[in-house]
C-alpha cells in the first residue's frame, strides 16, 4: 500500500515514475489518500472507491452506506487476493530487481528531503568507513547528490542480495525477517550487523519497510527448488541469475560491480554468495 496524505492529487501520483515502478515491483497494489482509493493488479488499475470525501470548507463526510460496503468488499479483495507464485529465475530475478530499485528511490528521496532517519544515517557513515569513502556526506552539491545515490543503490542491492542468499539458505523452514537474519554466517560481521539492525523493530519506522517486507514475502512464495534446479546450484548458474538481477536494478557503483567479478568467480557454490559478495569489499576474507 502507498499511502499519501489527505487531499493529495492521486491521478498525479499514478502517473508519477515512482508508482510505475511500484506497479512493476507489486502485483498487488493500493494508492489511497486514506480518503480515496486506486487498487492495481500486475500494473494495471482495477478498481476505484471511496471511504470519504473532503468538503470545500475542510470537514470530511463519508460516502453513502452502498458506496461504504461496496469499499468493504474491494479492500477484503485487496487483502485476500492469492499471492503469485514465483517458479522461474527470470521471474524471481524481475521482481527482485524492481523491489530493490523502488527501495532505492525511497532512501534517495529520505536524504534529498532531509528526512532521512538517523539510523539510515548512521548506514550511510558505516558504508562509508567500511566500503566506499566517497560514500560520505559532501559539501557539494552535485557530489552529495552522487553519494547518495551511490549509497541508496548499494544499501537495496545489499538487502536483497543478502535476503535471497538467506532464503537459499533456509531451506524448507518457514522465511522471515528473523529468519533471515539468524542465517548470516558469523563470518561476515558487517552483514550480520546490517541485518540484525534490518530485522528489529527499527526498521518499522522506515518508508521502505513495507517494501523488504515485500521482498521477503516474494522470496517466501518462491518456487526455489525449481529455480536452482533452472540455473544449477554451482557459481555459474546463479551468477547469471543475480547478473540478471542487477542488470534490472541498473546499479551505479563501481563497488556494486567488483562484486559481480568476486561472484563470477568459478567454483563458487550458492552456500558462499554472500561472503563472495562482500568478501571483495574487504569486509570478510575470500
Amino acid at each position: 500500500m502507498e499511502a499519501k496524505d489527505v487531499g493529495t492529487n492521486l491521478a498525479e501520483v499514478e502517473t508519477s515514475e515512482q508508482l510505475q515502478r511500484y506497479g512493476g515491483a507489486l502485483p498487488n497494489l493500493l494508492l489511497t489518500d486514506y480518503l480515496e482509493f486506486r487498487r492495481f493488479v500486475d500494473g494495471q488499475k482495477r478498481d476505484t472507491f471511496r471511504l470519504a470525501v473532503r468538503q470545500a470548507d475542510g470537514r470530511v463526510e463519508a460516502v453513502s452506506p452502498a458506496e461504504q460496503a461496496r469499499a468493504l468488499n474491494l479492500l477484503q479483495n485487496f487483502l485476500t487476493r492469492p499471492r503469485v507464485p514465483v517458479a522461474t529465475a527470470d521471474d524471481l530475478a524481475r521482481r527482485l530487481a524492481a523491489l530493490a530499485h523502488a527501495i532505492r528511490d525511497v532512501l534517495g528521496r529520505a536524504f534529498e528531503t532531509g528526512q532521512a532517519s538517523p539510523l539510515l544515517r548512521d548506514w550511510r557513515d558505516a558504508f562509508a568507513r567500511t566500503l566506499l569513502p566517497e560514500l560520505a556526506p559532501q559539501a557539494e552539491a552535485a557530489r552529495e547528490a552522487a553519494a547518495v545515490a551511490a549509497f541508496a543503490d548499494m544499501f537495496a542491492q545489499m538487502l536483497a542480495y543478502g535476503l535471497f542468499s538467506a532464503r537459499v539458505a533456509c531451506g524448507t523452514v518457514p522465511f522471515s525477517r528473523d529468519t533471515a537474519r539468524r542465517l548470516i554466517p558469523r563470518t561476515n560481521p558487517f552483514l550480520r550487523t546490517f541485518f540484525e539492525q534490518i530485522s528489529g523493530a527499527a526498521l518499522d519506522e522506515e518508508p521502505f519497510a513495507g517494501l523488504v517486507e515485500d521482498l521477503i514475502q516474494t522470496l517466501a512464495h518462491a518456487d526455489l527448488a525449481r529455480i536452482l534446479e533452472d540455473f544449477g546450484r554451482r557459481g555459474p548458474g546463479m551468477t547469471r541469475w543475480w547478473t540478471s538481477t542487477r542488470r534490472s536494478c541498473r546499479p551505479t557503483t563501481r563497488s556494486c560491480a567488483k562484486c559481480v567479478a568476486c561472484i563470477t568467480r568459478p567454483n563458487r557454490s550458492s552456500s558462499i554468495w554472500c561472503k563472495a559478495w562482500t568478501g571483495c569489499c574487504g569486509i570478510v576474507s575470500a
